[in-house]
């Protein structure tokens, strides 16, 4: 029986609501955001999402979100160099002040786009969860399980602990173990944050890692990862 088709979808940069005094966090909690959806559909059957490197943000820092001067560019290239179906994008508002129902939008080769909302008395995981259900059911895809729980606090406050560890790491040209007080305790949305800690950890980067698969031990980017560290330095040993 041949295998089904895939459906190449990429989701941009979440358009944030984000308050003024947690400006310097807009990276981090997209970020999050994006890998928690990432590897949400690592094992869809159908569901390609492209790398879990995409770029997020341009030369000066500024999200490639839906609002980005840029944007139209970038969706052209993503429909007719990386040959996706749909580029989608979600819009959510971590602001206490400013609350507002989380919106999934997709914009389809031909221009159309499709908008699916949620209820704004949800937790946060479970808004973007209705918001994935739709989808799939309009695109007549299979369902994936909802979303771990987690609240926009819970987002927020992992997108702290990650400035602080940013903030951290730079005043040091190299590390190659990192402090063990970034690892504890992990915030709710651990997987997610050792994700993003492990971008922004230079060469210790190989040693987050081990910490993924001791929470979740068959993520399948984290064995990767494992794999060929321990593959290079097998190479190195024998050399």
């Amino acid at each position: 029986m041949p295998l089904p088709y895939p459906h190449r979808a990429t989701f941009l940069a979440s358009t944030l609501v984000v308050p003024l005094e947690q400006a310097g966090t807009t990276a981090f909690l997209s970020r999050l955001l994006s890998l928690t959806v990432f590897d949400h559909f690592l094992r869809h059957p159908i569901v390609t999402l492209g790398d879990d490197d995409e770029r997020l943000a341009d030369a000066d820092g500024r999200l490639l979100d839906a609002s980005h001067p840029q944007i139209e560019d970038s969706i052209d290239w993503l429909f007719r160099i990386s040959r996706r179906h749909e580029v989608m994008w979600f819009e959510i508002s971590v602001d206490r002040a400013r609350p507002q129902a989380t919106l999934l939008h997709s914009r389809l080769p031909n221009g159309i786009t499709d908008e699916w909302t949620s209820s704004p008395d949800l937790p946060l995981s479970q808004q973007l969860s209705q918001c994935l259900v739709q989808w799939l059911k309009a695109r007549r895809l299979p369902m994936v399980a909802s979303l771990a729980d987690f609240s926009t606090d819970d987002l927020r406050a992992a997108a702290d602990k990650l400035k602080k560890a940013n903030a951290m790491l730079s005043l040091r040209d190299e590390y190659t173990q990192l402090p063990a007080s970034l690892f504890s305790p992990l915030p709710r949305l651990a997987v997610p944050y050792l994700r993003v800690l492990a971008e922004v950890a230079g060469n210790a980067a190989r040693t987050v890692d081990p910490k993924i698969l001791e929470i979740e031990p068959g993520h399948p980017v984290a064995r990767r990862n494992v794999y060929v560290t321990n593959l290079v330095q097998g190479t190195i040993d024998r050399r």
